[in-house]
């Protein structure tokens, strides 16, 4: 125990994108989808933030698994849409929130309206409200 303790002191935890990235290399069939998803949006998943790329992936497969494969998919084309890629739309907080919007508006919820409303502010701008 002495020894495996000793061992562990100099172990990182893995972060999300590690992880995520395990379970595609191990083509696990809900990272998959989530990754043609993200793709089919011109976006990509990375560990760091950059212009159209995804760090958030932890948030990504939370929305998948709790709310399913379409929420994920308009709420990624909100985001998307509305802010066309900026760094600070591709973020968790950012994700969750309009996925939450997502499922408790439903069909209510209009994609032009949202992007007409909210978009004409930055998401910097959004969250400092």
């Amino acid at each position: 125990a002495d020894i495996f303790a000793n061992q562990m002191k100099h172990v990182r935890p893995l972060r999300p994108y590690e992880i995520f990235m395990a379970n595609i290399e191990a083509e696990n069939e809900k990272q998959l989808i989530i990754k043609r998803l993200v793709e089919s949006y011109s976006l990509s998943l990375g560990p760091a933030k950059a212009y159209g790329v995804i760090c958030a992936v932890a948030t990504l497969e939370r929305i998948y698994t709790k709310y399913g494969y379409h929420v994920l998919d308009r709420t990624l084309r909100l985001c998307v849409g509305t802010w066309e890629g900026d760094i600070d739309s591709l973020g968790g907080n950012i994700f969750a929130g309009v996925a939450r919007l997502v499922v408790a508006f439903g069909d209510q919820l209009r994609d032009e309206t949202f992007k007409e409303k909210v978009g004409f502010m930055s998401v910097r701008q959004l969250s400092r409200m």
